[in-house]
């Protein structure tokens, strides 16, 4: 679709849980496309599920007040129905390739598998739609609306709904999955409804346009998958800032050499004011004192010279 070589689609793995598409540009492109297809395919299925239960109550009434069969009560609105059902058809292709596309540049099986199971679905419900539509007959039994159908077609449209079923199971398993790799809240979401929707139909076109908005928060991101912290034993920011500060040089002890008090006094300059030698014997003595303690030599003599 958009011209690019298809060979060289897929994703590169930096690391677990880390994935960057190869070609930003064209995964970008499916996400913005898909998105776009989700929010017209979802407002497209809620105009769709009340047009049809307008169509259906104002078949009934027919059937249940005139007499009239219930082809003959539906073929004014055939046209009608066989509009919604090519429109239906052209986005539910679109959604599905998209899907499946995403897929398989953010290696997410469960996407590809959601995808897959949406497009076969949609083809199963072409076939079934017209041959249901003339098999089916209507009548009133006991004062009651009863319809009737062919067991080949109802078997098929059992079958049709499990294989949805599933579908929609994988569209839960790729939300949750695709949250983990891109942290992007909206596919939660996504997930949650699609549970509910199992139970409640009409709660999946809500989901497919939040999965729109999913896809194209994806793409204002530049189509490029960011996992949230702490999902992988790896570091997986680096700071904005780094501060560069002085690195302290460790300080080494003091050298300080055990040395006789008056060598510590001599290195200071201060040993001529308190300590002196008999220039006699050597002997240590006083700078006041007048006489050597040890030969008892004159010290003021010779301090006098």
């Amino acid at each position: 679709m958009d011209g690019c070589d298809n060979s060289s689609e897929g994703v590169q793995s930096l690391r677990e849980g880390e994935v960057i598409p190869m070609r930003n540009s064209y995964i970008i492109g499916w996400l913005r496309r898909t998105a776009r297809v989700c929010y017209i395919l979802g407002i497209w299925l809620i105009v769709v599920l009340v047009a049809v239960l307008a169509i259906a109550f104002q078949a009934a009434y027919e059937v249940v007040y005139t007499g009239m069969t219930l082809q003959q009560a539906f073929a004014p609105f055939v046209p009608i129905i066989i509009g919604f059902s090519a429109v239906s058809a052209i986005l539910s292709v679109l959604f599905g390739i998209g899907s499946i596309k995403i897929g398989q540049n953010y290696d997410s099986m469960a996407l590809v598998f959601f995808g897959v199971i949406y497009l076969l679905s949609t083809i199963v419900s072409l076939i079934l739609s017209p041959w249901a539509f003339t098999t089916t007959n209507a009548g009133i039994i006991g004062g009651q609306l009863v319809t009737t159908r062919d067991p080949t077609v109802s078997l098929l449209s059992s079958i049709n709904g499990v294989i949805s079923l599933i579908g929609y199971i994988g569209l839960i398993i790729a939300s949750f999955t695709m949250k983990q790799k891109t942290n992007i809240g909206a596919f939660t979401a996504v997930g949650v409804l699609a549970v509910i929707g199992i139970l409640i139909g009409f709660i999946i076109p809500i989901a497919i346009i939040i999965l729109g908005t999913a896809f194209s928060q994806m793409a204002s991101k530049g189509g490029v998958v960011q996992p949230a912290v702490g999902q992988t034993g790896e570091k997986e920011y680096e700071p904005l800032y780094a501060s560069v500060g002085l690195v302290a040089e460790p300080v080494k002890p003091a050298e300080q050499a055990v040395q006789p008090k008056e060598r510590q006094i001599s290195e200071s300059g201060e040993d001529a004011a308190v300590f002196r030698h008999c220039p006699h014997c050597g002997a240590k003595v006083k700078a006041d004192d007048l006489f050597c303690a040890v030969c008892g030599s004159n010290l003021k003599v010779r301090k006098a010279r």
